[in-house]
């Protein structure tokens, strides 16, 4: 491995997340810091994952959440597709935790996610 003959003993990435799971396929004996984590997460002694996907931190969000016993979340999210992605993420997670239903607000600006908090 071509990393290991240059002398590396630590490997920073991969960011993709296939590249990550052929690096799981690989069983390298380096140590690596990932940048994202696989669909299923192997633990390895040589091998920390450190996502940087949304998705990740709204599902990370649900479980902190839900482990405060918090009974009914709102979710403030910009009308886009990351954002309809981060709320979805959020809501599944809080569901299969055992919660019920998700309420969402939607905004696309500063006055609008406003409005929306003050309106109630």
């Amino acid at each position: 491995n071509q990393v290991q003959q240059d002398g590396a003993s630590i490997v920073v990435g991969p960011l993709l997340k296939n590249n990550v799971e052929e690096l799981l396929k690989s069983n390298t004996p380096l140590n690596v810091l990932a940048l994202n984590q696989p669909e299923n997460i192997e633990n390895r002694v040589n091998i920390c994952y450190f996502a940087l996907s949304p998705e990740d931190e709204a599902r990370d969000a649900a479980r902190h959440i839900r482990d405060q016993g918090k009974q009914a979340p709102l979710v403030l999210i910009p009308r886009s597709s990351l954002g309809d992605r981060v709320a979805n993420a959020f809501a599944q997670e809080w569901q299969k935790l055992g919660g019920g239903t998700v309420l969402q607000q939607k905004f696309g600006s500063t006055s609008e996610l406003r409005a929306g908090v003050n309106g109630g």
